[in-house]
């Protein structure tokens, strides 16, 4: 389905959801200890909506042209990983 997925983004998304879980086992368990700001406080919940985004490592995803007026971000566009420049101000 994700053909050539880059393999750095792969361990972002699986890091990411590891601690989401870690992060939900911590306060579940802390939960059930009756650790509780308040009495009859709910349950946490564990959700996908993450709401993060990857890191722009070095030349595996990111590029900045020589002027330094343009930047350069694979992305994922009509089922290939291609180059887009976008300009950059300032």
């Amino acid at each position: 389905r994700y053909y050539k997925f880059p393999s750095y983004l792969r361990r972002v998304a699986i890091m990411d959801a590891v601690g989401q879980v870690r992060s939900f086992v911590t306060r579940f368990e802390a939960w059930r200890s009756g650790d509780r700001k308040h009495l009859h406080a709910k349950p946490p919940r564990l959700t996908s909506s993450t709401k993060t985004f990857p890191s722009l490592y070095g030349s595996q995803c990111a590029r900045i042209n020589a002027d330094a007026s343009h930047a350069f971000i694979k992305v994922r566009q009509h089922n290939d990983w291609v180059w887009m420049g976008f300009r950059l101000k300032g």
